[in-house]
């Protein structure tokens, strides 16, 4: 139900950013440095390869630990002709509902995160550049440079909010659900069938998890260079008052001083900072021991 509802909630979504989507993909496709391509693709790669590990091992392990029922339930409670159809069956439902959900909101996930890796070069070069400027050196001209470079980083940083922030919370959701509904599957199947339902688990908690650290870190590192960046600007500005440098321009002053630290977010309720993923990880290890608790005590009972 997760894989259906995600998945047709995004489409819908992206249906609507068509247009600033393609214009934000076009404008980081030129921006996107060459020697980092060879790792996305391998990164896609392995990512379209995993429903077809997923499908192959679950229907592998159901076929040796697991009762024939899991496959009569893909067959629509009829057996089918052979336990071979049933298999290929199985298989190809395992690999649709993989496709549908993670790898779908996966390639979103990697998508914003991308978009944020490149937004964050960004700023991380920009602030490079200042901290080689010497106080001499940062003069009014060369602060409005850096002011004017800030702007349009903050730009890009506002299209990718605007384009992502809909999606990102929906995937944040819909891993975080799945994270805790396949704990769940501990209390109800684990007794049947161990080894396949561990496995299972393990398979799609661990995927959810990574994406959702994957979002968090990656759209967390901008509001953290952003303050840096920042930081250098005023101790520059500092220095040359220090040095005795002085230029009447209160306007360029004030900008240079206002720290602006652009913090993406998901529809304003997940703000995607550094601190956020040790939030996810303690809510997601907090349910994670209610629901072994709940188990223990029925079994107790």
């Amino acid at each position: 139900m997760i894989s259906i509802t995600t998945s047709a909630a995004l489409m819908c979504i992206m249906t609507g950013q068509k247009v600033p989507l393609t214009n934000l993909l076009r404008n980081l496709h030129l921006n996107y440095p060459p020697e980092k391509s060879k790792h996305l693709k391998v990164l896609l790669i392995c990512l379209l390869c995993l429903p077809l590990i997923y499908a192959f091992t679950m229907v592998t392990l159901y076929a040796m630990f697991g009762p024939d029922y899991i496959f009569i339930f893909f067959c629509y409670g009829m057996e089918a002709e052979g336990k071979n159809k049933m298999y290929v069956i199985a298989c190809y439902k395992y690999f649709m509902y993989f496709v549908l959900f993670p790898t779908l909101p996966n390639l979103l996930s990697i998508t914003y995160s991308v978009s944020c890796r490149i937004c964050y070069n960004h700023i991380r070069q920009l602030r490079i550049k200042a901290e080689n400027c010497s106080p001499k050196l940062f003069t009014p001209g060369m602060q409005m440079g850096f002011l004017k470079d800030r702007k349009q980083i903050t730009k890009l940083a506002e299209e990718i909010q605007a384009v992502f922030s809909q999606a990102s919370f929906v995937i944040c959701m819909a891993n975080f659900m799945s994270c805790l509904s396949n704990l769940n599957q501990i209390i109800f199947y684990v007794a049947l069938n161990i080894v396949p339902t561990i496995i299972e688990i393990l398979f799609i908690s661990s995927i959810a998890l990574a994406s959702i650290l994957f979002l968090f870190f990656n759209a967390g590192q901008i509001p953290i260079e952003m303050k840096r960046f920042s930081q250098i600007l005023r101790d520059l500005h500092e220095n040359r008052i220090l040095l005795g440098i002085v230029h009447k321009n209160s306007l360029v002053e004030r900008l240079i001083l206002d720290e602006r630290t652009f913090i993406l977010s998901g529809c304003d309720l997940i703000f995607f900072t550094r601190n956020g993923i040790f939030t996810v990880l303690g809510a997601i290890l907090t349910y994670g021991l209610l629901i072994v608790s709940v188990d223990l005590q029925h079994q107790n009972q």
